[in-house]
C-alpha cells in the first residue's frame, strides 16, 4: 500500500511539472506538448492549427513547428501566431519562442 507521504510526493512531482502557458509568450507546438499535464494541449493545438490552417489532415509534426501564442485568462489558451516554414526554435524558459529562419 502507498503510504501518504508518497502519493503526496508524487502530486506534487506532477503538478510541479506541469504548468499552462504565459499570457504574451509564444510557445512552439512541441514547446506546448512538454509543458502539458498528459494531453491538455493537444486539442487547443488540434483545434488552433486547424482554425489557422484549414488543414485538418496536419500531422503532429506540422503542428509542433507552429507558434501559438499565449492569450491571457486561466486556462493557458493558445491560438496560432505563425507557422514555422523550417522548424521552431525553443528560447526557454520566460521567452518566447521563434521559426527557425535557416
Amino acid at each position: 500500500m502507498i503510504s501518504f507521504t508518497t502519493l503526496a510526493i508524487t502530486v506534487l512531482a506532477t503538478l510541479a511539472a506541469a504548468r499552462n502557458c504565459t499570457p504574451g509568450l509564444r510557445y512552439c507546438g512541441s514547446t506546448l506538448r512538454e509543458i502539458a499535464t498528459g494531453d491538455n494541449y493537444d486539442i487547443q493545438i488540434r483545434e488552433a492549427f486547424v482554425a489557422f490552417t484549414g488543414n485538418r489532415f496536419a500531422s503532429q509534426e506540422d503542428e509542433n513547428k507552429a507558434l501559438f501564442l499565449c492569450l491571457p485568462g486561466p486556462d493557458g489558451d493558445v491560438r496560432v501566431h505563425e507557422v514555422c516554414d523550417i522548424s521552431c526554435r525553443d528560447n526557454g524558459n520566460d521567452n518566447s519562442d521563434s521559426c527557425n529562419l535557416v
